[in-house]
């Protein structure tokens, strides 16, 4: 996962 807290809060984006 990327070091981002929009991708780790949310969770939306189907990044690995």
């Amino acid at each position: 996962m990327l070091n981002n807290p929009y991708i780790s809060q949310k969770r939306v984006l189907p990044i690995s």
